[in-house]
């Protein structure tokens, strides 16, 4: 959590504590507070809510679901999700037909399982969420909690406005997966269609998006991160949302709707927004087709009208935050109505079988490459002693270490060679397989990105 928003709760009088000095060490993030949370826990709660992201080694809930189960075991666990993390790197995956990402995304999508089903409940953010989260982890009781948002909609009218406009974070693989299939498969074929259409696009590192694409800036202009981006929204005529790997909610496209902004977005770009026909926006996930709506709605003034209108009108209906109030009121209440179930004597988590040899000694420092060294060392020696489960666990993450970092011919055969036993350990000798034969094909020096 940032200083500024800190200060943004602590103004609203609510009590801040930031910084779990213990915790952010074993992320390898060394600043902090001086605080305990088992005393902050000892204050008693009723409810503890746990957002899951994979941004970090270790996810919140796995730092602390255990902690809260010992220490308060009446205070009942919600586990917040916005995207399902297994699933949105099997798409990944599949687009590039990565054997690294396949594996990332089984290991993530067991590390999903292990929370969901050890918690109390889970707060999903769309009721299309809420449905794959019950199918990941039957049994465990599931409301939605939507996305809320502020409906401001547009004042410039069609004719004020040019261009269209992408918004990402560029941190994100999924938005350079969608820059790199908007200018070389959507964009020749707008120049063919409308030479004059330029594209902006804004966010974290979009500055960067040409170097790191390869990719002339001419026919795009990046403008880096914006803080408000009410202006951009004001002066563009269309949003263009060309994502092909997602889940949960797709903000950009609810923030443009909400600023009455017409959008053209592909399937994976309506996740959660529950679309009753084209009318609010228009799809479409084939570059020619996905051209012929932007050029359907930059130059019909009555199509753009229309769907300003409509698109505005849906985001105040299902996102206005009196609904999202409603919502959040109703899963307070049914979280209030289960019970604080026991940690079963053998759960622990998959990312935490490491933890022994992590947290002690001095390893609990480990930086970096030493930190990913210590798990594949760890991972081969549990792989030795049958214990296939939990090396398999240690080898994926060694696995999304390296990813997008070079890497040795020597490192990824090692590890490739510790899955392959695993998987032969467990059973799944089609899985070996596929391992050996990734194992064949590496080149002598490698990027994790030339083997997706």
């Amino acid at each position: 959590m940032s200083h500024e928003d800190t200060l943004v709760l602590k103004a609203k009088g609510i009590i801040v504590y930031a910084g779990d000095v213990e915790r952010l060490a074993l992320s390898d993030l060394a600043d902090g507070n001086i605080w305990s949370f088992e005393e902050v826990l000892g204050q008693g709660f009723d409810i503890v809510i746990l957002p899951l992201w994979f941004w970090r080694e270790i996810t919140i809930p796995e730092h602390y679901l255990e902690n809260i189960r010992n220490k308060s075991p009446t205070t009942r666990v919600v586990i917040l999700t916005d995207d399902r993390h297994g699933e949105r790197r099997r798409m990944a995956a599949r687009l590039r037909g990565s054997f690294a990402e396949e594996e990332c995304a089984a290991g993530y999508e067991v590390r999903e399982r292990e929370v969901y089903t050890n918690a109390d409940m889970v707060w999903a953010i769309s009721n299309a969420e809420k449905e794959a989260v019950m199918a990941l982890a039957p049994g465990v009781p599931v409301s939605v909690v939507p996305f809320s948002i502020a409906v401001k909609g547009h004042r410039r009218t069609f004719k004020e406005r040019a261009g269209l406009l992408f918004v990402a974070d560029f941190d994100n693989e999924a938005a350079l997966d969608a820059m790199r299939w908007y200018l070389l498969s959507i964009l020749p074929v707008l120049r063919e269609r409308s030479p004059i259409i330029r594209l902006t696009v804004a966010g974290n590192k979009s500055q960067l998006v040409a170097k790191r694409l390869k990719f002339p800036d001419r026919y795009f202009n990046c403008v880096g991160h914006v803080p408000d981006l009410h202006g951009l929204l004001e002066q563009h005529r269309v949003f263009v949302c060309p994502i092909r790997v997602g889940t949960g909610i797709v903000t950009k496209n609810i923030v443009a709707m909400s600023h009455g902004l017409p959008v053209v977005s592909t399937t994976i770009g309506t996740g959660g927004l529950e679309l009753s026909s084209d009318a609010i926006m228009l799809v479409e996930d084939s570059p020619r087709r996905f051209v012929d709506a932007i050029h359907k709605i930059y130059t019909n003034q009555f199509v753009w009208d229309a769907l300003a209108e409509r698109s505005a009108e849906h985001i105040r209906r299902r996102f206005g935050q009196e609904n999202s109030k409603a919502a959040l009121r109703e899963a307070l209440g049914a979280a209030m109505c289960q019970n604080a179930r026991s940690l079963p004597v053998e759960a622990f988590w998959s990312v935490r079988k490491i933890w022994p040899y992590l947290v002690t000694g001095p390893e609990a420092q480990a930086l970096g490459i030493r930190r990913v060294v210590v798990q594949l060392e760890l991972a081969e020696t549990l792989t030795v002693q049958g214990n296939h489960d939990a090396a398999l666990s240690l080898f994926r993450q060694v696995l999304d270490f390296w990813r997008g970092r070079s890497v040795e011919r020597a490192v990824y055969r090692r590890v490739l060679l510790g899955i392959a036993a695993c998987k032969s350990g467990l059973g799944d000798e089609a899985g070996a397989k596929e391992c050996i034969k990734e194992f064949r094909r590496c080149p002598e020096a490698m990027n994790c990105a030339d083997c997706e």
